[in-house]
């Protein structure tokens, strides 16, 4: 196993390695703020 990093410290991912990180992170926050919601909501109908 190599203990180099795949990206330096002051380097840049590709424009697709970003495009795929910035939609996960925008789907993670996306499941943070909505499942708590359906939670709490999800008592009232019961």
């Amino acid at each position: 196993m190599s203990n180099e990093l795949l990206y330096p410290l002051d380097s840049r991912p590709g424009v697709k390695a970003s495009t795929f990180a910035a939609i996960q992170h925008v789907l993670a926050s996306f499941v943070g703020i909505i499942t708590p919601t359906l939670i709490i909501g999800g008592g009232f109908y019961c």
